[in-house]
């Protein structure tokens, strides 16, 4: 505000002299005033020890502005319990397994392919599949039996070969006491209830795990118990979740 006053001052009395001589140079007054209003900053200025305006904006006072960059923190990988660490062992173990076969519809459009590419050859895979489809809806049951056949015999194998690849698996790991409850009782509820549904059935059960005395119930936790423990023994800390048991392909 001070440095506005004395730029004011300034003009003033230059515009009042140059009117005494010439009114015309009227105009010429204010550029003239506006000239020396840097001295004028700069005295004032270095008699406060302040930088004028005109110094804070020079190029070579100017600071460049930092820059600042937002530190993202790395995602927090959840450490998983033991138990966790079991069961994904035992997924992991059991997706290397035996693989589900082919149906027989897959069977067959394999197997007519070859035939449709040698009569359009310039068909894209969508209409080479299109073309197998309504191959295969034209197909009477007698033609599509030796595919089901096929797919029956190699059903037959992969469950041999589930079954024992399987049992070289650690267990799962056991029910807690109530789903064992569950297990042993829902078989006879159903049978003595057989118009209610899912839920109905479900709270019938509930109840009865209610209504048991608490000798009963202990007897199951108890149960739970020492099945647990066999579990944990089952998975040693130096088991290789891929050391998978070996098996031959199914074809």
């Amino acid at each position: 505000m001070f440095n506005s006053f004395l730029t004011q001052i300034g003009q003033r009395q230059m515009s009042n002299v140059l009117n005494t001589f010439n009114p015309a140079a009227h105009g010429m007054g204010a550029a003239i005033g506006s000239a020396i209003n840097q001295p004028a900053q700069r005295f004032f200025h270095a008699a406060m020890n302040t930088p004028s305006m005109l110094e804070m904006t020079h190029p070579t006072t100017m600071q460049a502005t930092p820059q600042f960059q937002v530190q993202v923190p790395p995602p927090v990988v959840k450490k998983m319990s033991a138990s966790q660490s079991r069961i994904e062992k035992r997924k992991l173990l059991k997706k290397q397994g035996p693989k589900r076969p082919s149906s027989a519809y897959f069977l067959f459009s394999m197997a007519a392919r070859e035939d449709l590419v040698r009569q359009y050859p310039d068909a894209k895979v969508p209409e080479l599949s299109k073309l197998a489809s309504a191959k295969w809806k034209e197909m009477t049951d007698e033609d599509k039996k030796p595919f089901h056949e096929k797919f029956k015999v190699n059903w037959e194998k992969y469950r041999i070969a589930r079954k024992e690849y399987e049992s070289h698996l650690p267990p799962k790991r056991p029910s807690g006491p109530f789903i064992q409850f569950t297990q042993e009782v829902r078989p006879k509820i159903i049978s003595e209830n057989p118009e209610k549904d899912l839920i109905e059935i479900t709270k019938l059960i509930g109840e009865k795990w209610r209504s048991l005395s608490q000798p009963d119930k202990q007897s199951y936790t108890d149960t739970y118990k020492r099945k647990l423990k066999e579990w944990e023994e089952q998975y040693p800390e130096e088991t290789n979740p891929i050391d998978a048991p070996k098996i031959e392909s199914l074809t």
